[in-house]
């Protein structure tokens, strides 16, 4: 295999990495539940299961529209299939940092996910500007979240991944849909 061969490359990252790594983060928080239950502590256990849950929601987004909206969808040089390969490893540091509780890092980690996510070319044919609108959104939520634990705000850590969480979803099932079908009504009209 060619290291520039970007076919290979891609079903290195879409069929190997992402599912390898959302393995590993279930196999992990299902044992986490289990042994919790095990010792009858699961009162304490919610904040952080919903941590790790929702980080893994995160990542299953992050892998549809990739894998969807972005894979063959754009003029990607070689350099993007390198950011290919380093999202899903930042979403496993992401995750491992919320597993050890460092939720300020965790946050400062996924906010260089979404500066890369947000930096990604948008697929051919939509608009760009609504497109990079839901990215923007997304990105602002990883940063004010960051800054917010920067702070020691830690009493919010579920609203601000919820929040996380849903403008992500936004951007991928709306502004992604919105931008695209935009498109193609402006080409049909043309």
């Amino acid at each position: 295999m060619r290291l520039n061969d970007s076919d290979a490359w891609s079903k290195f990252v879409y069929v190997l990495l992402y599912p390898g790594i959302l393995g590993s983060m279930l196999y992990e928080a299902t044992n986490t539940i289990i042994e919790t239950a095990r010792e009858n502590r699961m009162n304490a256990l919610e904040w952080y299961l919903t941590a790790r849950f929702l980080v893994i929601i995160l990542y299953c987004l992050d892998f549809l529209h990739m894998y969807n909206d972005l894979d063959k969808k754009t003029k990607a040089s070689k350099w993007w299939l390198f950011v290919d390969t380093v999202i899903p490893i930042i979403f496993a540091v992401a995750y491992w940092l919320t597993s050890r509780e460092a939720y300020t890092w965790q946050f400062g980690v996924l906010s260089v996910a979404f500066i890369l996510i947000w930096a990604y070319p948008s697929p051919q044919n939509t608009r760009r500007f609504l497109y990079k609108s839901g990215k923007s959104l997304a990105l602002a939520v990883a940063l004010l979240a960051f800054v917010a634990f920067a702070i020691d705000l830690y009493a919010y850590y579920f609203y601000w991944s919820l929040a996380l969480t849903i403008t992500y979803a936004l951007h991928v099932f709306l502004f992604t849909t919105l931008a695209t079908e935009l498109s193609r009504e402006h080409e049909q009209c043309s």
